[in-house]
């Protein structure tokens, strides 16, 4: 799951700079299609970063209680922790949603018909 997440990102960043190039930016097809498929990884990105900072705090965290510290700071310290444990698996289960493709219909084209209608009898 990772390897793939970590394959989105490094896109999102090849889109990011493809869209801030001149040439691309000359070009309003391919523009917009960059722009498209930049806007559809985003929310996946956007999560994937923040999984990995809350990773990165709670081995912090860890390490900090590894630590000697008052009795005060490392009750506040387990349960930040805590917290940060229920984040990670909440990020983690949006994650497997979203590269599951949790909504297929996304993006797709839809048409609709709008009638005038008779009102009253």
């Amino acid at each position: 799951m990772f390897e793939q997440l970590e394959k989105i990102e490094k896109r999102y960043q090849e889109l990011e700079h493809l869209l801030a190039s001149y040439e691309n930016v000359s070009d309003k097809e391919q523009y917009n299609q960059y722009a498209k498929e930049l806007s559809d990884l985003k929310d996946a990105v956007s999560l994937f970063r923040e999984y990995k900072k809350i990773v990165k705090e709670i081995k912090d965290l860890e390490i900090a209680l590894g630590e000697k510290h008052d009795h005060e700071f490392l009750t506040l310290a387990r349960t930040e922790l805590q917290d940060l444990k229920n984040k990670r698996l909440d990020l983690e289960q949006r994650l497997k949603n979203i590269l599951a493709g949790e909504d297929e219909a996304t993006g797709r084209d839809v048409i609709v018909e709008i009638r005038q209608g008779r009102f009253g009898p």
